[in-house]
């Protein structure tokens, strides 16, 4: 099963989104098809992708310099340049935290789901503080309250900020707003 935080970043060149012209000459078609293989490999970590950058680089130094190449060339940088963005925010304090709040949310999401009075709820990394904000709204008092338990079951070691509006008007739980463990 794929995790959800492998989804939030990317690690390959999307070979399919890059553009081909007709038309090419037989070198040109060569040098570009020699360019897609090269990008066509998944980067985990700078270092793989610093050895694709390279690798295109002298695939690009032997083909033509015709407009054609110079076009796929540049569309694949853009992809690696993504790739590098996101390379930096997974290693940076806030990716990190917030792929491992995707990844800890992921984890009880069938769970949470099964329980059609949270349907409204929503989970994930607070904008700024390292903090899971539950927000939404949910259908009854007892529903805030199986929220309450579900979370604490699977508590994610760093405080739970609950948003969470009674749908009956019942306005949010004045005792559930901050907790590191929402008391039973």
């Amino acid at each position: 099963m794929t995790r959800w935080s492998e989804l939030l970043t990317k690690t390959h060149v999307d070979i399919g989104a890059i553009e081909v012209p007709d038309g090419l000459t037989p070198e040109e078609s060569y040098c570009i098809k020699d360019l897609l293989f090269f990008a066509d490999v998944g980067c985990p970590n700078v270092e793989q992708l610093t050895k694709v950058r390279e690798r295109l680089k002298k695939a690009l130094a032997r083909g033509p310099k015709t407009k054609a190449v110079r076009a796929v060339a540049k569309a694949i940088d853009a992809e690696l340049d993504e790739i590098e963005r996101d390379l930096e925010f997974a290693r940076s304090r806030r990716g990190k935290f917030i792929l491992f709040s995707n990844d800890w949310a992921q984890s009880f999401h069938a769970e949470r789901k099964a329980d059609r009075g949270l349907d409204g709820v929503a989970l994930g990394a607070h904008g700024e503080l390292e903090r899971i904000v539950a927000a939404g709204t949910v259908d009854s008092p007892d529903a805030l309250v199986r929220l309450v338990h579900l979370l604490a079951a699977h508590p994610p070691g760093v405080p739970i900020e609950y948003r969470v509006v009674v749908a009956d008007g019942g306005g949010v739980a004045p005792d559930a707003r901050r907790h590191d463990r929402p008391e039973a």
